[in-house]
């Protein structure tokens, strides 16, 4: 149990004190919004741990191509936030965790590679995020609206 919200801006919250643990990305491809089919948990943005030695942009673009087989295209990676959250229970309890939110763009899918945790990669037009997405709740409706936001404010300046 944990509760979580979104802190916008590329910048780095003020009272980030640990290490990042993990990363989110909000792929998208075209018109659709690109997601991973995990087993147990169902249809989810590409996110994950970052590893040892691995920067946060790194573990994104691993992360998305482990989940989905979509390869980033280049340039187009750019962080928009951080999700944050405050575990209820356990070691970390009332302790504020952050991990790096992300919009990217995929240029091209290969095969899930050998090993992946997810069963399919799943293309989803924004209006049947609600019935896709494995938690759909305000945060996550907020989440996509404003990742959508960035995107177009991306595509403006470029």
């Amino acid at each position: 149990m944990q509760d979580c919200w979104f802190v916008a801006g590329p910048a780095a919250p003020r009272d980030c004190s640990e290490a990042f643990q993990a990363v989110l990305v909000f792929a998208f491809y075209g018109d659709w919004i690109v997601l991973a089919n995990i087993a147990g948990r169902g249809a989810t943005t590409p996110s994950g741990h970052i590893e040892q030695g691995e920067s946060p942009e790194q573990a994104a673009i691993r992360e998305t191509y482990e989940e989905t087989g979509g390869r980033i295209a280049s340039g187009s990676l750019r962080r928009i936030g951080y999700h944050a959250y405050s575990p209820l229970t356990g070691e970390r309890q009332g302790r504020v965790l952050y991990c790096p939110a992300y919009v990217a763009e995929i240029e091209q899918f290969d095969p899930l590679p050998a090993g992946s945790e997810s069963l399919e990669c799943l293309l989803v037009r924004p209006e049947d995020l609600a019935g896709r997405y494995f938690l759909w709740d305000d945060l996550a409706r907020d989440l996509f609206e404003f990742a959508a936001e960035e995107r177009a404010i991306q595509e403006i300046h470029e």
